[in-house]
């Protein structure tokens, strides 16, 4: 049996021709009418298509140009994705500076008060603990220039430089005349014993000098502040017709409100006494 199509021999039981590739088409006829198995078979050539060619049905073929763009489109999303993600983290973790802000803050002014170390008057005025009579005593100086320079206090004590303001004002107030002023440093008690006229009587031409308080002791009603003291006065306003006398007292002292008076003023034994010349 021979192909159809090219001519060439087929092999007998074949289904394709061996030269051209046609299928071989076979007709069976029945062995009465004297056809074989062979008899009546015959190519029919069809075309092949190779199969990588063939397309998959449903899907059309793409060319190049296309893939390339899509692949571009790919690269170009995941950048646009990685660059975003790095922005975010940057604001998040730099939430203050100017670039993550948009603004730039604007740089704070202080303005410094002038320290008392810097001010001229603060600088010229000499303070209470340079002075040497503050360094010497914590008595308070009043201001004004009738009050004695020699008023100290020795007893080293807050309540000592308290009585040291009082007792100022009875030495100032006797030096100058103003007795008014040196009665008001005296206590209800004393004053019970001689009145302001009396008092004054007794104090004219005087004036204390060298008032030294040597000690403070507590009491129950105030303080117990021993003084001594030296006083010029006429003869006959003098203790013995003395004319300068030297004092050793112990003033009991009593505060009333914010200010300490003389309560009681008992002299010490063999006191006043004349003074050596």
């Amino acid at each position: 049996m021979r192909c159809s199509s090219c001519g060439a021999a087929i092999t007998p039981g074949g289904r394709f021709c061996s030269s051209c590739g046609s299928v071989v088409v076979r007709t069976t006829v029945t062995p009465d009418h004297g056809v074989g198995p062979d008899h009546g078979a015959a190519t029919v050539p069809i075309p092949t298509v190779p199969p990588a060619a063939a397309p998959l049905p449903g899907h059309a073929r793409r060319s190049p140009s296309a893939t390339w763009a899509v692949l571009a489109l790919v690269v170009v999303a995941v950048l646009a994705l990685v660059v975003g993600a790095a922005f975010a983290i940057s604001r998040a973790l730099l939430p203050d500076s100017p670039s993550a802000s948009g603004s730039v803050p604007a740089p704070s002014r202080s303005v410094q008060a002038p320290t008392a170390a810097a001010t001229p008057s603060a600088a010229a005025t000499p303070s209470a603990a340079a002075s040497p009579t503050a360094a010497a005593s914590p008595t308070a100086t009043r201001s004004g220039s009738d009050l004695h320079p020699d008023v100290r206090d020795l007893s080293g004590s807050v309540t000592g430089g308290q009585v040291a303001i009082a007792l100022q004002e009875l030495v100032a107030g006797v030096n100058t005349g103003d007795y008014p002023r040196a009665y008001a440093v005296y206590g209800p008690r004393e004053r019970a014993t001689f009145s302001a006229a009396t008092f004054a009587a007794n104090k004219r031409g005087t004036r204390y000098s060298d008032l030294v308080i040597d000690s403070i002791t507590p009491t129950p009603t105030g303080v117990d502040a021993h003084v001594t003291f030296r006083t010029t006065q006429p003869a006959a306003l003098g203790p013995i017709g003395q004319t300068c006398s030297l004092w050793s007292l112990r003033y009991q002292m009593i505060k009333v409100g914010t200010e300490w008076q003389i309560d009681w003023a008992p002299g010490d034994n063999g006191y006043p006494k004349a003074c050596v010349p």
